[in-house]
């Protein structure tokens, strides 16, 4: 009955049918959705690849993009070359501003998986939009980290073999050795971060900073020139990790730059894995 258990009364005869496609962790309306967009897409981009189409029209780039992605023999002989000029420039990183440089180049890439940001309403005001701060990537949800069990336990170290894969890829010969180190920082990091259900409380992750309280929450890296530099012209963003962003000088400095440059070639290339290699694609799926 309705007054007894509405969710069930909604849901429960489309539980029970339902079922998970092979390739999904979970099923339901955005999954749907989803799904329906990708079809209306491939039939479009199925009709386009049929028509004939001027040099440097829009057309023809989609057809060369998509023609690109196609060709696993070309990606496969490519390997990592497209990502060479940012893998040797996270290399040449030596100091502090050295990584700042590279952050502020790579932010526009979607590449910055330290300190990003997105814009989105302002949660006490849906009149305004605001500058919302990103914090440190980590490849697996927090609750893995947080929560110390069995099952949580043999998920990490099956995720600790991935990103061994992805430094050996990477060709490194320390490869066991910095999966080890990278999942312990991400474990470090998400130890700092809300919980699942603290992460449920909006006031908990709006935290509005000016950016002299940026200057001084964060001292290692000068994120209000940062976030000038790449085009963010605000007095104010949103920390929503604040709990986190108090202890980033802890993770950002001189003595963690060679961790912090392996952290960066690492989320590079796993960003990245579905668009290179055969390899890689399998291992990312």
């Amino acid at each position: 009955r309705p007054q007894d258990d509405f969710y069930n009364y909604v849901n429960g005869g489309w539980m029970k049918t339902a079922k998970i496609p092979a390739d999904k962790p979970s099923w339901g309306t955005f999954y749907m959705l989803r799904e329906e967009t990708d079809q209306q897409c491939l039939s479009l981009l199925d009709n386009l690849l049929k028509e004939s189409y001027a040099d440097g029209s829009e057309g023809q780039k989609i057809q060369a993009i998509y023609k690109t992605y196609m060709d696993m023999d070309a990606r496969n002989k490519a390997g990592l070359e497209p990502l060479q000029p940012y893998l040797k420039k996270i290399e040449a990183i030596k100091t502090l501003a050295d990584l700042q440089a590279y952050l502020e180049e790579a932010t526009p890439l979607g590449e910055n998986p330290v300190c990003g940001w997105g814009v989105y309403a302002d949660m006490k005001d849906s009149n305004t939009n605001t500058v919302y701060l990103g914090n440190f990537s980590i490849g697996m949800g927090r609750d893995y980290y947080q929560k110390d069990n069995k099952e949580n336990t043999e998920a990490l170290q099956k995720y600790q073999d991935y990103v061994k894969a992805i430094f050996k890829v990477l060709k490194d010969d320390k490869a066991a050795e910095k999966a080890k180190q990278m999942v312990d920082f991400e474990r470090s990091v998400a130890k700092l971060m809300l919980t699942n259900e603290e992460d449920r409380n909006p006031n908990l992750s709006y935290n509005p900073q000016t950016m002299a309280e940026l200057s001084k929450l964060v001292k290692n890296i000068n994120l209000p020139q940062l976030l000038k530099n790449v085009g963010v012209n605000t007095d104010k963003v949103v920390v929503s990790e604040i709990r986190l962003y108090k202890q980033y000088d802890k993770f950002i400095n001189e003595k963690n730059l060679p961790l912090l440059k392996d952290y960066l070639k690492y989320q590079l290339v796993t960003d990245n894995a579905s668009n290179l290699t055969k390899e890689l694609d399998e291992l990312s799926f």
